[in-house]
């Protein structure tokens, strides 16, 4: 029989935050890490996952009432691409600023939809987007929105025809075997 490892470091990230609390909070969260035999990081994240599951996260498109503990399933990856266009998606006033310009570069820019958007569209889903080009051109889209932060009005992204390819349409229909 075979011993099951605990997971490593590296398959298991953890982010480092520094916050700023009172000393008498910090009493409080010192005295539930004793009563629960958790590390302080162990009561934060505890209270952190009691809170959003709690507080409501309403769903626009269906104007269903469920919790961030709920919609964290469906929000979250590790890509960034996925966990911003999913929460312009399903909550578009969450979005910080850089993430708002990101977002609506992406709906400017017709390449990386399936079907042509009108302006001020809704209705939007992630299944009318070519996620895989949206992954493909991360990283010159982000650079693209940084060139021009300063711009009073979105820019387009663009990119080549060749770069525009997503499937396997170049290849023959029969391979030879």
């Amino acid at each position: 029989m075979t011993k099951k490892r605990a997971p490593s470091r590296a398959s298991n990230p953890t982010v480092s935050v520094s916050l700023r609390i009172d000393p008498k909070t910090k009493y409080l969260v010192d005295l539930l890490a004793r009563e629960q035999k958790r590390t302080i990081t162990g009561v934060i994240e505890w209270a952190i996952e009691r809170a959003a599951g709690q507080i409501s996260f309403k769903d626009r498109e269906y104007g269903l009432d469920t919790t961030f503990l709920v919609e964290l399933e469906s929000l979250w990856s590790t890509d960034e691409s996925l966990r911003v266009v999913r929460l312009a998606l399903a909550k578009p006033s969450l979005l910080d600023y850089d993430e708002l310009r990101v977002w609506e570069t992406i709906k400017a820019t017709p390449a990386f939809w399936k079907v042509p958007i009108q302006e001020g569209a809704s209705g939007l889903r992630e299944d009318l987007l070519h996620v895989s080009l949206l992954q493909k051109h991360w990283e010159a889209l982000i650079e693209h929105v940084g060139k021009h932060q300063n711009s009073r009005s979105i820019e387009p992204y663009t990119m080549s025809e060749e770069s525009q390819k997503t499937d396997f349409s170049d290849f023959p229909d029969e391979l030879p075997y």
